[in-house]
């Protein structure tokens, strides 16, 4: 099996009270970040030629791409993860092998810096970054341990990853989410046995994990967004195809909501504009779609199509209001054009295209 399919197929000391508020998505548009300066930071992929070391950054104002600074390590299926303080982490991955290697950026020096690795090498993580710098990875696989119930912390502090408690169950493609009383979701997944309708919850306190409410539909390369209320939105993934839910850690339930009216499908992305409504961009089953979910409503509206089907790409929300989107695959192979959606009016413009085109799975 083709690592498409197979990816697609002690923190009781850690304080994770509600300040640490998280401030990446949960999944979708995994090889981007928006730097400090309001640009847009692109790393690694996939090429027609393979694993990809270099990066770009997009600035908004000109609308074109210029070359950044190289990896140290060519990879795709990685995390490209903006850090409180300004600077990019990029963690894990598909290279010559799957990584257990850490690089951070620095926009001031424009250099990439090699900082602890990870304890078990993997990639299709399942990432969380709270607002005081420490990041958590979840799951992923790897062709050692295969599907992996690891569960590590990097520690800003000391730049250095630790070991936490594992899951309950292996799983890759997931999505971790930060709770209001400072637990973490871990939802769906893939593994051996299938696709997982399982969730898991860590509880800091205890260093432990505990069985979660089941979702309504198994589901893995989803999107799951924090909304602002504290309760968590998921929606599509393989298995979950055209529909979406929204659980509540008070009541610890799953409750189904109103379905988008076309399923996107696998390789799609999400991002969370800044009124608090959801973006959702392309997909496996239609490439071109984009749609609205407004948690407010609970309903979905369906906005201009994209210029270009995709999926697999980036999306990002620019300091304006504005949503980036990136590279990815299409019908004819992988893409290096970009458009921004303006979400005042629903539609999309082209914009430069991309040095080399590249997806992130």
């Amino acid at each position: 099996m083709g690592r498409f399919a197979l990816l697609m197929a002690a923190l009781a000391a850690a304080d994770t009270s509600p300040r640490s508020r998280p401030i990446s998505l949960g999944s979708g548009g995994r090889g981007a970040a928006l730097l400090s300066s309001g640009a847009v930071l692109i790393t690694g992929g996939a090429s027609a030629a393979g694993n990809l070391s270099s990066t770009e950054i997009f600035d908004p104002n000109r609308g074109e791409w210029q070359p950044g600074p190289e990896l140290n390590e060519g990879r795709d299926y990685h995390e490209t993860l903006p850090l409180p303080d300004g600077r990019v982490m990029v963690l894990g991955g598909f290279g010559t092998a799957h990584s257990v290697r850490t690089e951070i950026f620095d926009p001031r020096s424009r250099r990439w810096g090699e900082t602890g690795t990870l304890h078990v090498a993997r990639a299709g993580i399942a990432p969380l970054v709270l607002r005081d710098g420490r990041v958590f990875a979840a799951g992923g696989y790897n062709h050692t341990d295969n599907y992996l119930t690891t569960f590590e912390v990097y520690e800003p502090a000391r730049g250095q990853w630790r070991e936490l408690a594992p899951l309950h169950q292996p799983r890759t493609v997931a999505t971790a989410n930060l709770l209001n009383d400072g637990r973490i979701l871990v939802v769906g997944g893939l593994n051996g046995s299938g696709t997982a309708r399982n969730c898991e919850i860590y509880a800091p306190a205890t260093n432990g994990w505990k069985l979660g409410a089941d979702l309504s539909q198994p589901r893995y390369g989803h999107i799951a967004v924090t909304l602002r209320d504290g309760r968590v939105f998921v929606a599509g993934g393989t298995g979950g195809e055209g529909t979406a839910e929204i659980y509540d850690a008070r009541a610890d339930r799953w409750t189904p909501t109103e379905s988008p009216s076309s399923p996107h499908g696998g390789g799609m992305a999400g991002v969370v504009l800044s009124d608090g409504r959801i973006l959702v961009t392309g997909g496996s089953n239609s490439p071109s779609l984009a749609q609205v979910f407004d948690p407010a409503r609970g309903s979905w509206r369906r906005v201009a199509d994209m210029g270009d089907g995709r999926y697999n790409h980036m999306a990002t929300l620019l300091r304006d209001g504005r949503v980036l989107v990136a590279g990815g695959d299409g019908p004819g192979g992988r893409l290096a054009t970009s458009e921004i959606f303006d979400p005042a009016h629903g539609t999309w413009k082209p914009t430069g295209s991309l040095r080399t085109a590249r997806s992130v799975q």
